[in-house]
């Protein structure tokens, strides 16, 4: 699993970025400008794909999700997705 967090301000470069994590795996937003992408692709991988996107139109950082250590504060439908995943 890849934590995906991301300061993008032109949307339709937004929406390009969200459909290309859409093909990574399956995709929940837990922040605004946050989201968790389950997947067992290569970490690095991705990020050249996001980069690829973004040009120089945003900035992310794509980080791996380890379960036990994982914490903090979401809503219910975050932690039922979560929750749901092997990872």
């Amino acid at each position: 699993m890849l934590l995906v967090s991301y300061n993008i301000k032109d949307s339709e470069v937004l929406d390009k970025f969200i459909i290309k994590a859409k093909t990574f795996g399956d995709v929940q937003k837990i922040l605004p400008n946050c989201f968790l992408i389950d997947t067992q692709k290569d970490l690095n991988d991705v990020s050249a794909s996001f980069r690829r996107v973004l040009s120089n139109n945003g900035l992310f950082l794509v980080a791996k999700v380890v379960r036990n250590e994982l914490s903090g504060w979401l809503s219910m439908q975050s932690i039922n997705w979560i929750n749901g995943k092997y990872f």
